[in-house]
């Protein structure tokens, strides 16, 4: 995945950041966004999101921050938020438009 494809897989989980006030939120926050992405993209949609926050995870010193202005959190809570998703991400398995836990 080049480095557009990626930030642009990144802010769709991002943008959620913009409606949480406070990161004891983000558990929550990620199982929505989880349950809002499969019912809303398809399975290559959902894989490349999945990637590019798996790749997020691992390649912590990235500057998250720069993809969407004035994200309310730094780029460690990001980084916690994406682990988060991470987790909730590889306990799903996406087959054709049917996703579930597995």
């Amino acid at each position: 995945m080049d480095k557009e494809t990626l930030d642009q897989q990144l802010r769709f989980p991002l943008y959620a950041l913009y409606y949480v006030d406070d990161v004891k939120d983000f558990p929550k926050l990620s199982e929505r966004v989880v349950v809002k992405f499969t019912k809303d993209y398809p399975k290559e949609q959902l894989e490349n999101i999945k990637t590019a926050i798996h790749w997020g995870v691992n390649n912590p010193d990235y500057n998250f921050n720069s993809l969407l202005p004035n994200i309310p959190y730094n780029n460690q809570e990001i980084l916690k938020y994406f682990e988060i998703l991470d987790k909730q991400f590889s306990a799903l398995e996406i087959n054709g438009n049917d996703v579930k836990k597995e």
